[in-house]
């Protein structure tokens, strides 16, 4: 009797059903390893790409606005041996632009 009252205290606490039966194969722990050097690097590069690429966007627009004024000189100096009436940009618009004569 009293191994029967222990038995049944014994069940109520585990819950009454045996969760396993000892026949199933535990899935054994699959370790992550972590991410290497060149794993993170190539993770990165898009974006790191990306920075660089409005970087050197931003440096040749820099650059650019740099030799403008040059640029706009040499027109206006072609135009002027052209004999094109020169205008403020340097670019002919074509309604100003003398018609060759046909020989």
């Amino acid at each position: 009797m009293k191994n029967f009252v222990f038995g049944l205290i014994k069940k109520s606490i585990k819950g009454g059903k045996q969760k396993t039966t000892g026949k199933e194969v535990v899935q054994p722990f699959k370790y992550k390893t972590g991410r290497s050097k060149l794993k993170r690097i190539i993770d990165m590069a898009p974006t790191k790409f990306k920075s660089q690429s409005n970087r050197m966007v931003s440096d040749i627009e820099k650059s650019l606005s740099d030799i403008e004024p040059v640029r706009t000189k040499l027109r206006q100096t072609t135009q002027k041996i052209a004999g094109e009436p020169i205008t403020k940009s340097g670019i002919s618009k074509g309604k100003n632009i003398k018609k060759k004569e046909k020989k």
